[in-house]
C-alpha cells in the first residue's frame, strides 16, 4: 500500500517538474558507413558480453549529434526496444547538472563559491562541529569532508531534501574541509538544497525551468515520467548469473546527486552539444564560457593522472584531454564523455548498471579517435558453489568491520549463511558471502550491489583481521 502511494506521488510530481512531451524521433545517422558498422558491431558484442538488456548511444562530432540510437530491449518482458527516446535512470551524471544550476546562481551574484554553506543554510552543521567550515565550492568538488553515503530509497514529499540535509548534523566529517577528496552524495544533496533555497523554488522545478527547457530536454524528469509520455526503460540487475527486473527505488532527498533522474539519449545529445558550444543550447545560453571553464578546472586530484572539477572528472584519454562522469544506480546507469578540443562527445545510457556500459563509451570514443579500444572488462561471475562449508570456521570472521570511506559492515551467521549488514547504503543492505572455500567467498545481493566481488580474510601479526575485496584490503575488524 505504501509502495503504491509513493509511486503515485512520484508520478504526480514528475508530471509537474518535467517539460511538455512531444514525439521523439531517432536522429538520422551522418557517420560514414564503415564507422557506423564498426560502432554497431562493438556495441552489440559488448552488450552481450556484459549482459546489458538495452543501451542507447550518443555520438557528437564537430559539436553536433551524428549518431543517436538505441540497441537491445528497453523491456525484456514486453519486448519494447530501446530507442534514442527511451528514458533511463542515469544516476550520478546528474551531479554536473546540479553544479551547472549552482553556477548559474553564482553568475547572478546570488551565491559565492568561496562563501561558507552556512551563509545560505544558516542551520547547517555536522556532529563534530566542523560543518560550519565547509565552503560552497567544496561541495561541488567533493573536498568538503562530507562522508560517502548511498541512499537507495527514501521519500518524495516537498520537505525531503531539507530533512536529508538537516540529518547531516548526526554525521562527522571524514577530514577537515578542503584537506582531502572523497566522492560524496551527501555533499551534492547540500549543494542542491542551496539551489532550492536561494532560487526560492523546488530543486526539480529550477532544473526543469533553467536547464532542461532551455536545452530542449523535453524528455528529462526527476522520478519516473508520467505514463502518457511513454518510453520508460525497465531497469535490471545482474545477480547470481541471471538478469532480473530491478525495483524502482525513489528518493527525492537525493535528487541532486542523481538518485532518480530519467533522461533519453536524444536529450543527452542536446545537453552535450550545449556544453561543447560553451554553454549555448537550442533555446539560449545556460552558462557562460567562463563559468563552464571554471567547472572544468582541477579542484582536487583523484589519482596520479586524474582530477575532479565541479561535477566532472578530468583527465586524458587517447592522448587528448577528456571531461567525463559516470552514473550508476540500481537498474540503470550512464557515461558522459566530452573531448572539448576535438568537438567530440560520446555517451551511453543503459538499463543495467556497472562497468560494462561505462567502458563501452570509452571503446566507442577510441574508434572515433582512431585509437585501439580498450578490452572489455571481465565479467564478474562464478557458477554457484558446490563447496560444503564448515560453518564453525566462519566464527573467525564474524564481527564488526570498519571500512574507510564506505561505513561499517557487520558479519554474522544466520540460517547456515554468512551474511553482512553494510551501512554504506540506506536502507542498510544485506550481502550474502557465498562460500567457495574456507577463506574464499563471493558477494551475492538481490539488487546486484557488489555482486560477484571476491571476499577473503587475512590475519595480521598484531591480531587484527583484515577484510580483502578482490585481494585488496577493504576494511578491518574492530
Amino acid at each position: 500500500m505504501m509502495k503504491n502511494f509513493v509511486l503515485a506521488t512520484a508520478l504526480s510530481l514528475s508530471a509537474s517538474w518535467s517539460t511538455a512531451s512531444k514525439p521523439c524521433l531517432e536522429a538520422r545517422p551522418s557517420l560514414p558507413r564503415e564507422m557506423k558498422e564498426s560502432i554497431d558491431q562493438l556495441v552489440e558484442r559488448r552488450m552481450q558480453h556484459g549482459h546489458i538488456p538495452g543501451l542507447s548511444l550518443v555520438v557528437l562530432r564537430e559539436g553536433r549529434p551524428v549518431y543517436v540510437r538505441g540497441y537491445g530491449s528497453a523491456n525484456l518482458e514486453s519486448g519494447e526496444p530501446m530507442t534514442a527516446c527511451t528514458r533511463v535512470s542515469v544516476g550520478s551524471t546528474t551531479k554536473a547538472m546540479t553544479a551547472l544550476a549552482l553556477m548559474q546562481l553564482v553568475e547572478q551574484g546570488k551565491v559565492e563559491l568561496d562563501a561558507p554553506v552556512t551563509r545560505y543554510l544558516p542551520w547547517f552543521q555536522t556532529a563534530d562541529g566542523r560543518g560550519s567550515g565547509i565552503l560552497v565550492k567544496q561541495l561541488l568538488s567533493h573536498t568538503s569532508g562530507m562522508p560517502a553515503k548511498s541512499l537507495l530509497e527514501g521519500t518524495t514529499d516537498d520537505g525531503a531534501l531539507e530533512r536529508r540535509v538537516r540529518s547531516f548534523s548526526q554525521l562527522s566529517l571524514a577530514f577537515a574541509p578542503g584537506q582531502g577528496w572523497m566522492y560524496s552524495n551527501t555533499g551534492y544533496a547540500a549543494a542542491g538544497l542551496i539551489v532550492q533555497t536561494v532560487s526560492g523554488m523546488p530543486y526539480e522545478q529550477y532544473l526543469a525551468s533553467h536547464v532542461f527547457q532551455p536545452l530542449g530536454m523535453k524528455h528529462t524528469s526527476f522520478g519516473p515520467p508520467p505514463e502518457e509520455t511513454g518510453h520508460l526503460a525497465q531497469g535490471y540487475v545482474w545477480t547470481r548469473g541471471d538478469t532480473r527486473p530491478a525495483p524502482m527505488l525513489l528518493a527525492r532527498e537525493q535528487h541532486p546527486a542523481g538518485s532518480s533522474t530519467y533522461s533519453s539519449a536524444r536529450d543527452v545529445s542536446y545537453y552535450l552539444a550545449a556544453l561543447l558550444a560553451k554553454g549555448r543550447g537550442v533555446h539560449g545560453r545556460v552558462i557562460t564560457p567562463e563559468s563552464l571553464h571554471q567547472m572544468w578546472q582541477p579542484a582536487a586530484a583523484t589519482s596520479a593522472d586524474a582530477a575532479y572539477g565541479f561535477g566532472w572528472e578530468l583527465g586524458s584519454m587517447y592522448g587528448r584531454q577528456v571531461v567525463y562522469h559516470d552514473g550508476s544506480v540500481v537498474g540503470g546507469g550512464s557515461m558522459f564523455m566530452l573531448f572539448p578540443d576535438d568537438g567530440l562527445a560520446v555517451a551511453t545510457l543503459a538499463n543495467l548498471n556497472g562497468a560494462h556500459q561505462q567502458e563501452l563509451a570509452k571503446a566507442v570514443a577510441a574508434l572515433l579517435l582512431g585509437a585501439e579500444p580498450p578490452p572489455a572488462p571481465p565479467l564478474v561471475y562464478r557458477a554457484p558453489s558446490t563447496f560444503v562449508p564448515d560453518t564453525s570456521v566462519w566464527q573467525k570472521y564474524v564481527g564488526d568491520y570498519i571500512l574507510p570511506i564506505y561505513g561499517t559492515m557487520r558479519l554474522y551467521v544466520e540460517s547456515g549463511r554468512l551474511l553482512a549488514d553494510w551501512t554504506y547504503t540506506t536502507p542498510t543492505q544485506v550481502l550474502e558471502l557465498e562460500a567457495y572455500g574456507d577463506n574464499d567467498f563471493v558477494i551475492r545481493n538481490e539488487l546486484g550491489i557488489n555482486e560477484g566481488l571476491n571476499i577473503s580474510f587475512q590475519g595480521t601479526p598484531d591480531g587484527q583481521v583484515l577484510l580483502l575485496m578482490n585481494g585488496q584490503p577493504f576494511g578491518r575488524r574492530l
